[in-house]
């Protein structure tokens, strides 16, 4: 088997919830949520192609309408079991925040009383 990668990270399968042609969602091992209980809805949130791709406009097309209709999917699954508000995050580079040397796209849902003290 193919060893997945997340930039320089290994990807152990159990970290994988979703592959398509690709791109794979990832269980969010830092989720950002400032909540105290963690759900499974809050740990599924970071979609990436499977290609280590630094910048989001080096994509191909077909990356990008496989991550786009692939966070679409998510996005609804997350609607109903969380909240109808989501934020959809792209840092690209590090100077807009990217710590990963990889594009990734984080799904947050989104209730303002979960965020007052944000």
């Amino acid at each position: 088997m193919k060893t997945l990668k997340f930039g320089k990270f290994d990807i152990s399968p159990f970290e994988v919830f979703y592959s398509s042609q690709y791109c794979l969602g990832l269980v969010n091992l830092k989720p950002i949520t400032p909540t105290n209980k963690r759900t499974y809805v809050e740990l599924f949130r970071g979609l990436v192609p499977k290609r280590v791709v630094l910048r989001y406009a080096s994509l191909s097309t077909e990356e990008v309408i496989d991550l786009t209709n692939t966070a679409s999917q998510i996005s609804q699954v997350l609607k109903q079991l969380h909240s109808e508000d989501l934020i959809w995050l792209i840092q690209d580079g590090k100077e807009a925040g990217q710590t990963v040397p990889h594009v990734h796209l984080h799904i947050i849902p989104k209730r303002f009383s979960e965020w007052d003290s944000v």
